[in-house]
């Protein structure tokens, strides 16, 4: 639905640029709580799911958590430069990602193994994410400072999380369902609070934090009138 919906205000630039900052946005709340929360509980999720004996691929999972979250970022990134007609570049992003991918993987194989080549996909997704921005302002849609303005918040709140979760002192004798959901409770509790701390430290401009306070505000107001 993103694509029309671009290409129907695609000559009203300022609606333009919010609506894409404004998916981006809500993309990178939503898919770096998820990659941050899989990162943590990646020992437990394999646990309760898989079982005891497939802890091994924990370290494999982290680092496909950290590549779902960042690849996500370059998929909603394509958009404004397909609306936009520049598709060489979005060509070119994926060619540079596979001239970067290949030998990283070959080397990190022969290093580390499987998990060598879960990290090394996993970090040239997170590279291609300041690419992608680049070539965002290059094709005239949205300015890399203005997309790193949205972006910075949820990133920040996703680390501090991740590092909170990961530093609990959880007694790794409970059942693994129960640490589970213990990591679960205080990363939802966590993040939307970071997030908003954040919202606030830099004067609380427009997006998605705005969007939800001023929706919040609203519902209280109906009550109090009810």
């Amino acid at each position: 639905a993103m694509f029309p919906t671009l290409t129907k205000i695609a000559d009203r630039k300022d609606e333009f640029t919010r609506a894409v900052l404004s998916v981006f946005s809500g993309v990178a709340i939503l898919c770096l709580f998820v990659s941050a929360c899989l990162l943590v509980t990646a020992p437990e999720v394999v646990a309760v799911v898989l079982g005891s004996k497939w802890s091994h691929a924990a370290p494999l999972m982290k680092w496909m958590a950290v590549f779902g979250g960042f690849s996500a970022l370059v998929l909603i990134l394509e958009m404004p430069l397909w609306v936009a007609g520049k598709t060489h570049l979005s060509a070119a992003q994926t060619w540079l990602e596979l001239a970067v991918i290949v030998p990283a993987t070959v080397l990190a194989v022969r290093g580390f193994g499987a998990e060598g080549a879960a990290a090394a996909r996993a970090g040239v997704s997170v590279l291609m994410v300041p690419l992608m921005m680049v070539f965002t302002e290059r094709a005239g849609s949205v300015s890399f400072r203005e997309l790193a303005g949205t972006l910075w918040r949820p990133l920040i709140a996703a680390v501090v999380m991740a590092t909170v979760v990961h530093g609990l002192p959880i007694d790794d004798q409970l059942p693994a369902l129960v640490r589970l959901m213990i990591k679960l409770a205080v990363s939802t509790m966590l993040y939307p609070l970071l997030l908003l701390l954040l919202w606030l430290a830099c004067g609380r401009p427009d997006g998605i934090e705005a969007t939800v306070v001023n929706r919040f505000r609203l519902i209280r107001s109906k009550r109090r009138v009810v």
